[in-house]
């Protein structure tokens, strides 16, 4: 997990990650369910591998936090993808009817949205990269006079 080609690798899947959510915004294509399945899958891996890599160090050694970003954007991925299906299955067994998550349950409508956790690991790319860190916050500051 500390290899040159492995950060590369992870780095170039959180970019294609930012890519698909801008795009899943417009666009409507079945296989984006798929995408993003993928990417839970590689970040899932991504943590365990960590994990078994640093031990203890991965929850209380340097870069503990971005570890836990991880994990939560992990955790909540999964939860998305299971927690979701598994409720309509329980509900339809019960009720005999589909289950409209705005009505069955608050927090399972808003799993969903934990996928925009994933753009914040495009801002720990960014903080790598000191020019390019620097050139977005330049932006983002050029930004701000234009909601004035």
């Amino acid at each position: 997990t500390e290899s040159a080609r492995f950060e590369s690798f992870m780095q170039g899947v959180v970019v294609a990650n930012g890519i698909t959510i801008g795009i899943e915004l417009d666009t409507q294509w079945d296989c984006f369910r798929w995408l993003n399945i993928a990417y839970v899958v590689f970040y899932t891996f991504e943590v365990f591998a960590k994990i078994q890599r640093q031990r203890c160090r991965f929850f209380w050694g340097p870069g503990a936090a971005w570890n836990y970003l991880d994990l939560c954007i992990s955790v909540a991925g999964l939860a998305e993808f299971f927690a979701i299906p598994a409720w309509s299955a329980i509900y339809y067994a019960v009720y005999g009817e589909p289950s409209l998550l705005s009505r069955s349950s608050s927090f399972l409508a808003m799993l969903p949205i934990f996928r925009l956790l994933r753009l914040l690991r495009l801002y720990k790319l960014l903080t790598r990269f000191r020019a390019l860190n620097k050139l977005v916050l330049g932006i983002a500051a050029a930004m701000q006079s234009t909601l004035w």
